[in-house]
């Protein structure tokens, strides 16, 4: 089981974010635990222009302690202490694997937030639709805190070029099968956002 933390934060100085990223932020996460480290750029919906800072972790104890660790860096007289400037929290959101096919990779992402008043069925075939219409790989998560959207989940597709994402999003909303199973557990599309990789 992986669990994933996102960091929605607003970047006040993006030219410094390439190196504070390579230099800082991914090997100091990585060496705290981290599997995985990506940083993202919302270009639509209500958090355009936000960044969120993706983490995956396979103890929640190492994500804690490299939260904290992180925090005192970050406070004032801390090493990190001029990030507070540059990196403004603004929500943190933590969340459980359900599914994962192909690769959580390329040069964008589309994140599709769902609500159900009963238990879903059939992620195994929504990820099959989506990795045949052309996505690079698709991952369905659980949000486990992120304040009103906890119980939510949340389907990343990956693409290494948006023209695709039409098409994929097409195969799945289109089929009699998704449409089903997402009805009979009172499903809602609540939001989705694109994301382009920037780190």
């Amino acid at each position: 089981m992986a669990f994933e933390s996102d960091t929605l934060v607003v970047v006040t100085d993006p030219s410094k974010l390439a190196a504070d990223f390579g230099e800082v932020v991914a090997p100091g996460l990585t060496a705290a635990g981290a599997i995985e480290v990506r940083m993202g750029l919302a270009l639509t919906g209500q958090l355009t222009g936000h960044h969120v800072l993706s983490s995956r972790w396979e103890s929640l104890g190492e994500w804690m302690a490299a939260n904290e660790a992180m925090a005192a860096r970050m406070a004032p007289g801390g090493e990190l202490a001029h990030f507070a400037e540059r990196y403004q929290i603004v929500q943190r959101m933590l969340s459980e694997d359900v599914v994962q096919d192909g690769s959580a990779t390329g040069a964008a992402f589309s994140a599709s937030r769902y609500s159900f008043t009963g238990p879903p069925q059939g992620f195994d075939h929504a990820a099959s639709l989506a990795m045949g219409a052309g996505a690079n790989g698709i991952r369905i998560v659980r949000f486990l805190a992120a304040g009103e959207w906890t119980g939510h989940f949340v389907g990343a597709i990956y693409y290494d070029s948006l023209d695709v994402m039409p098409g994929v999003l097409a195969a799945t909303t289109s089929d009699a099968e998704f449409v089903q199973n997402v009805t009979e557990a009172g499903g809602r599309l609540e939001s989705r956002t694109v994301f382009e990789f920037v780190a």
